[in-house]
């Protein structure tokens, strides 16, 4: 009996690798996807960004168009205010206006999210 396992198994090892499995074929035993299953809406183009956000490139857009200052304009402002350096910035939309989202590591550890109006560098809110 141990004899016909072992050679069953070197057998089915042999076969294996004889003809492995292609994706093909494991594709092709999935049932194709309903309609219900698909995404509402395409992914988005780049996911790193915030829903509202642009691009670092409509960011230098903006600024070009002066419809934001630049970032430089309010680091020294959100340092401060948070207590540490910038770890993070987006430029958004948000209730008409465009807003910096800025996020500072504290130096206790602590991220500290800061709100600038693009438009004039002003403060919006810390948390």
């Amino acid at each position: 009996m141990l004899a016909l396992l072992a050679a069953g198994a070197s057998g089915w090892a042999a076969a294996a690798d004889r003809n492995p499995p292609s994706a093909a074929a494991h594709d092709a035993k999935r049932p194709p996807a309903a309609a219900h299953d698909a995404p509402k809406h395409p992914p988005p183009a780049r996911r790193h960004h915030r829903s509202g956000c642009v691009s670092q490139r409509g960011m230098i857009q903006m600024v070009q168009k002066h419809r934001a200052v630049p970032l430089s304009a309010i680091r020294a402002e959100a340092e401060r205010r948070g207590n540490g350096e910038i770890i993070g910035a987006a430029l958004c939309h948000r209730g008409g206006r465009l807003v910096y989202q800025v996020s500072v590591l504290s130096e206790s550890g602590k991220v500290v999210h800061i709100g600038f109006d693009a438009a004039t560098g002003h403060l919006i809110a810390a948390r």
